[in-house]
C-alpha cells in the first residue's frame, strides 16, 4: 500500500481480518423471471458486490476473499466485467479472486487477463498457488474444467497451521452421497490450517470446526430459499479463528408453504398478503385440497398480490382438485377420497362443510408428521 491519504493503514497487533464471500454469479440471466425483473436482479447482484466492497473498505479488512463463481459464465460481457473491476478497485483493500465451475480458468477467461486493479490478486494458474497478504500465508486453488474430476487435495503442497486457504469445490458432509463432480472431498481431507474459505454451495454452511471451514453461500439470494444470504466476517489470530455472518444482500428471497384445505380463496389471499414486503422475492407453494365451491385462482391471485412485493410467484402444482383425488395413491389418497365423498352432499353454506374440511386438514398434517 502507498502512503497517500486514501491508503488503508492496519494495526499489525490486531487479528488478521477478512471478508469471505463467493457465488455472486454476476451476469446471471434469471431466465425464469419476467425481463424487467431479471434485469433488476442483475443490478441487485452488482449492488450487493459494491456493498461488500464498501464494507471491506470501511472495516479496513486485511483481505476480501471471493471463493469462485464471481461471474455466472466463463466469458462475461465487457460491460459486466468493467463494473466488477471498478467495484473491486473501490474496495481499496487487497482482494483475492479464485475461479469456480461457472467461471473456470479456460481460454478467453477474464482471469487470464492482466487488466485487473492493483489491489486484486487473481489465482490465475491451475491448481494450488501461494498468494500471501502481508505476513499472512494464503493458498488459493484455480478451478479448471479439465481437472474437475480430481480430488481437491491431491496435489496440495502443505501449509502452516495458521494459513488461509480458498477453494471452490464440493464438500461431502455426514457421509451423504453426492454425485456432483466438482473436486469432491470430505471434511476429514481438510489439512491443518487457520481457515478454509469455500465456494460452490449457495447457502451458508459450516463444514468443519477444527480446522474451521465454511461455505459463505451466495451473498445475494439467487433462488427461493429460507435462509437469508450472508457474507462471513472472519478473524484469525494465533491459530484461532472466529467467524460471524453479515447480511449485505439487496433483497430476500423467501419460500413459503401454505396448506389451503378448508380455507376460502379470501383466506388464502389474506394469509399470503400478511407475509409480503415491498422489497422481497417470494415463492408461495400451495398444498392441500381445493374446495370446488371456492377455488383458488392462481394467476388472478398472483397478479393482484404481486403489486405488494418486488416479485411473487404462486406455485399451485401440489394442489389436488376434486377430479384428481381419485388418482391419488396410498393412505393420503384414501383420506382425500373420503373427504371428497363426505363433502359431496353437504351444502356450500352448511357449518358441517367447514368442520369436515378442518378435520381433513388435521388428518393430512398428522399423516405428514406435522402435528
Amino acid at each position: 500500500m502507498d502512503d497517500s491519504n486514501d491508503a488503508i493503514r492496519y494495526n499489525t497487533t490486531m487479528p488478521f481480518l477478512l471478508l469471505h464471500t463467493a457465488d455472486l454469479h454476476v451476469g446471471k440471466s434469471f431466465r425464469g423471471l419476467p425481463p424487467n425483473v431479471a434485469d433488476q436482479r442483475r443490478q441487485d447482484i452488482l449492488a450487493t458486490l459494491r456493498r461488500i466492497c464498501a464494507t471491506a473498505r470501511q472495516d479496513k479488512v486485511h483481505l476480501l476473499v471471493i471463493a469462485g463463481d464471481l461471474f455466472d459464465r466463463p466469458t462475461p460481457s465487457p460491460g459486466v466485467l468493467s463494473q466488477v473491476r471498478m467495484a473491486l478497485e473501490d474496495a481499496v483493500v487487497p482482494v483475492l479472486v479464485i475461479s469456480g465451475n461457472h467461471d473456470p480458468l479456460a481460454p478467453g477467461s477474464p482471469y487470464l487477463s492482466p487488466r485487473w486493479p492493483g489491489n486484486v490478486t487473481v489465482a490465475a494458474a491451475p491448481g494450488w498457488q501461494r498468494c500471501d497478504v502481508g505476513d499472512q500465508e494464503v493458498w488459493a486453488f484455480g478451478y479448471t474444467t479439465a481437472d474437475a474430476h480430481q480430488g481437491a487435495w491431491d496435489a496440495f503442497p502443505g501449509c502452516g497451521a495458521s494459513a488461509l486457504l480458498a477453494l471452490h469445490a464440493t464438500c461431502q458432509t455426514n457421509g451423504a452421497a453426492d454425485d456432483e463432480r466438482y473436486y469432491r472431498f470430505t471434511p476429514a481431507a481438510i489439512p491443518p490450517c487457520g481457515y478454509l474459505a469455500l465456494g460452490h454451495y449457495h447457502t451458508y454452511t459450516p463444514v468443519s470446526r477444527a480446522p474451521q471451514a465454511a461455505y459463505s453461500g451466495a451473498p445475494e439470494p439467487l433462488e427461493a430459499q429460507d435462509d437469508e444470504a450472508v457474507v462471513l466476517r472472519v478473524e484469525m489470530e494465533d491459530g484461532e479463528c472466529a467467524s460471524a455472518p453479515l447480511a449485505l444482500g439487496t433483497r430476500r428471497h423467501r419460500q413459503l408453504t401454505l396448506e389451503i384445505t378448508g380455507l376460502s380463496a379470501d383466506d388464502v389471499y389474506r394469509r399470503i398478503q400478511a407475509t409480503l414486503s415491498a422489497e422481497d422475492l417470494v415463492t408461495v407453494r400451495l398444498t392441500g385440497l381445493l374446495d370446488p365451491d371456492d377455488p383458488v385462482v392462481g394467476e388472478a391471485m398472483e397478479a393482484e398480490l404481486s403489486r405488494e412485493a418486488f416479485f411473487l410467484h404462486i406455485d399451485d402444482r401440489q394442489l389436488l382438485a376434486p377430479a384428481e383425488v381419485g388418482t391419488a395413491g396410498g393412505v393420503m389418497g384414501s383420506l382425500l377420497r373420503i373427504t371428497r365423498d363426505a363433502l359431496a352432499p353437504v351444502p356450500a353454506d352448511h357449518p358441517d362443510r367447514a368442520r369436515l374440511l378442518r378435520a381433513s386438514r388435521y388428518a393430512q398434517l398428522a399423516l405428514e408428521g406435522k402435528l
